[in-house]
């Protein structure tokens, strides 16, 4: 019945999503394995592509029947995960380049692009899905995806000779990460949380 699908729906949208709620598990290795902005900046690049690619792929298998509506919830999981992924090299490529006193404002600015993003990404094509069809919707999504590469690729990379202190000093990385934790646990309520 609708009930059952609509549960079923809902299930498949949670786990397609998981990736946003996990990626903390690998954010500490992604931070390792690009130790420079300029290497964080490639991989977003590489992620932003890849991303458009799986929209793209996910535009080809428009549900039709339940084979394809399976290898679609697939391909947007691992775009979730692409994404999710890339979220952890911004953050990452932010912190390191920003002075203290830019992050906040830059943090607001990008939690604003990222809630106009899911506007226009999400409810706007969503809506306008009858029109175009999910073919249409996904691959909106795909041409979408490539716009912020292009603002990336005209960015000027004179920024890059910023010192990182996790590069200049790996051995201390685990060390820091521990004391986070710690200090994160030890502040009121953490522990409910």
């Amino acid at each position: 019945g609708g009930g059952a699908s609509l549960a079923i729906s809902g299930a498949a949208a949670g786990l397609v999503s998981l990736p946003w709620a996990l990626k903390f598990l690998w954010a500490p290795g992604l931070d390792r394995r690009l130790p420079t902005p300029r290497a964080r900046r490639r991989a977003i690049a590489g992620f932003q592509v890849a991303a458009a690619l799986l929209a793209g792929a996910a535009a080809l298998l428009a549900p039709t029947s339940p084979r394809t509506l399976a290898a679609l919830l697939a391909l947007l999981f691992a775009l979730n995960l692409i994404c999710a992924t890339q979220d952890i090299a911004t953050d990452a490529l932010a912190v390191r380049l920003l002075p203290p006193g830019a992050r906040g404002p830059a943090n607001g600015l990008q939690t604003a692009g990222y809630q106009v993003g899911t506007f226009v990404g999400g409810g706007l094509l969503l809506l306008l899905t009858p029109w175009l069809g999910w073919a249409g919707m996904l691959g909106g999504l795909g041409v979408l995806l490539l716009l912020p590469l292009a603002a990336g690729l005209l960015r000027p990379t004179a920024t890059d000779h910023v010192p990182d202190a996790a590069h200049q000093a790996p051995a201390a990385a685990p060390a820091r990460g521990l004391a986070a934790l710690r200090a994160y646990v030890a502040q009121p309520g953490a522990g409910a949380w």
